[in-house]
């Protein structure tokens, strides 16, 4: 057989070179790989991020299996696009590679499962987080929530290497988007190990333990490192100790996964399907399930439906829900289709669940408003002083406008700072009452294209701002989404 691995690193060299011992394997390729990997495989210059370059050698050389090694093709979903392609390829999907892409969720899950992990506390602000470690004890931990090749982790011995991590993570952003999140953490002291471990989904295979040189300088006094070099087994993994990592960690987790697929409705329930706001008459939806991050951020998710499908097509708005067994509802554009298996793919970056609350009760009151005729300088500084993320604009004590934090950057970028908010404010405003169900905001912001309504109350006076931002958080937070009312 033919076998394609993804990768460059040492990880993928190792992959190569015991795939090379096997009798079934005819030839093998690496890409990007490297010079070491060149011994033992064929080098395609393609590099690991390149789906679609990656997918059309697979199908040229007829590739018989790929196999990833690197955790940013699986995050960003090498998996899922090989498999709907018709492709083998062996790797977690994205749904379940996000455990290593954002230790936010990953945290966020043991807490909901009550996986053993060391106490935590997510920020994505600088200003908290800096007051949280300041009330803290030390030594503290810090990590930029996403990948960071194994270097976004800080231990931070006082409160002034605490806020210089931040620094260097939230503000100065050296690993990136990464650190647009981050979880500060209790110091743990003791012996770390690895284990990884094979899994279909129900049956969980471990591999032998390891543990690897983390920390720079000698005594470990330096920074964390991708690793310097690795021994295995670990000395201090006994039968004991792996007895309860199955119990207390394996298996919770892959419990914990099982339920990001979830069946939408029973035999005695009809669940619609909605097309831009009208039920298609004639199917109904058996079946979600969430093929990305349950997180913020895109998302896609694969519908099954009962009935003929020929009258939805690619760029249709679609609404399933919310349903009367669990209140689930997803709404989005449709991007993919399977006829043969009545398989919708939705990208649901939109919403992905409709619940009972209203506006009022996740909007931001933490506003100001601003006038027509406010300077675009002055109107900069306060939202820059205030941390938000834009406000609505009032003439005559009316809402007319929005002003976001990306009308002022374009504005700017222009040379119209010496404009006044009037003149650069967004016209695409929408107010809607503080009772408003949720349901009925999404159908709105859906409908109208809108990123963001303003709440007002009985009176009319403004209250805050909802955004799809705040919508999509208030969901993923594990606490409330509903795709994790499984175990705990």
């Amino acid at each position: 057989m033919k076998v394609l691995v993804v990768g460059s690193g040492g990880r993928e060299h190792t992959i190569c070179w015991k795939l090379a011992q096997s009798p079934k394997v005819e030839k093998i390729f690496c890409a990007p790989g490297n010079a070491g990997i060149s011994e033992v495989a064929e080098i395609v210059n393609i590099g690991a991020m390149g789906f679609e370059a990656l997918i059309e050698f697979a199908k040229k050389e007829k590739i018989d299996l790929t196999v990833v090694g690197m955790d940013d093709p699986l995050v960003a979903g090498i998996v899922d696009r090989f498999e709907r392609e018709g492709l083998r390829i062996f790797g977690p999907r994205a749904n379940a590679a996000i455990i290593e892409g954002s230790k936010a969720f990953s945290k966020e899950l043991m807490k909901k499962y009550n996986i053993p992990t060391a106490k935590y506390e997510t920020f994505e602000s600088y200003e908290k987080a800096v007051e949280y470690v300041k009330a803290g004890d030390f030594p503290v931990v810090l990590k930029a929530h996403g990948l960071a090749l194994g270097k976004g982790v800080l231990i931070c011995n006082n409160l002034e290497e605490a806020i210089d991590g931040l620094q260097t993570i939230m503000v100065d952003k050296k690993f990136g988007e990464s650190g647009n999140k981050v979880v500060i953490e209790e110091f743990l002291t003791g012996q770390e190990m690895s284990v990884l471990s094979f899994c279909d989904g129900k049956t969980i295979v471990p591999m032998v333990s390891a543990q690897d040189h983390k920390r720079a300088l000698d005594g470990d006094k330096g920074l964390n490192t991708g690793g310097m070099g690795t021994f295995s087994p670990s000395r201090v993994y006994s039968e004991e100790i792996a007895k309860d990592c199955m119990e207390k960690i394996y298996k919770p987790t892959v419990e914990a996964y099982h339920s990001l697929n979830i069946t939408v409705t029973d035999k005695d329930h009809h669940v619609p399907l909605y097309k831009d706001g009208e039920e298609v008459k004639g199917v109904s939806v058996a079946k979600i399930e969430f093929t990305s991050v349950p997180q913020p951020g895109e998302c896609e998710a694969a519908i099954k439906v009962l009935g003929n499908i020929k009258d939805l097509n690619l760029g249709d708005n679609i609404r399933v829900g919310p349903t009367p067994v669990n209140n689930l509802g997803v709404m989005g554009k449709i991007v993919g289709r399977d006829d043969m298996d009545n398989i919708l793919l939705v990208d649901t970056t939109t919403i992905r669940s409709i619940p009972k609350n209203t506006v009022g009760d996740i909007a931001s009151r933490d506003i100001i408003s601003l006038t027509v005729d406010t300077s675009l300088r002055q109107a900069a500084a306060i939202i820059a002083e205030k941390s938000i993320k834009g406000a609505p604009v009032m003439k005559k004590g009316k809402a007319v406008g929005m002003l976001s934090v990306t009308d002022i950057v374009l504005a700017v970028a222009e040379g119209k700072e010496n404009l006044s908010v009037g003149d650069v404010m967004s016209d695409n405003v929408y107010i809607v009452d503080e009772d408003m169900k949720i349901a009925n905001a999404v159908d709105i912001m859906f409908k109208k294209g809108l990123g963001r309504l303003v709440v007002a109350d009985k009176d009319n006076d403004i209250l805050g701002i909802v955004t799809r931002t705040d919508l999509i958080e208030s969901l993923a937070n594990l606490k409330q989404f509903p795709i994790f009312a499984g175990k705990k």
